[in-house]
């Protein structure tokens, strides 16, 4: 019985560790990860360019939040 079980176990490993040599041999995905950054940087860009707008709206946003909640109770 365990011989069976170990016989099924080192099947499954060794189907994973071909399937994951196949994904690392046929990945094509680098545009995709050069993509990711692009926008990653536009929007860190943006974020340093509005940053007092941003903060602005966000604290208008709490005090509206908070003095709701007083008037609520």
């Amino acid at each position: 019985m365990f011989y069976r079980l170990d016989a099924m176990l080192a099947t499954k490993i060794f189907q994973a560790k071909e399937a994951m040599r196949n994904f690392v041999k046929n990945e094509d995905g680098d545009t995709n990860v050069i993509s990711v950054i692009i926008i990653l940087v536009v929007v860190i860009g943006l974020a340093v360019t509005f940053r007092k707008n941003i903060l602005q709206i966000t604290t208008d946003m709490w005090e509206k939040i908070n003095s709701d909640a007083r008037n609520f109770t």
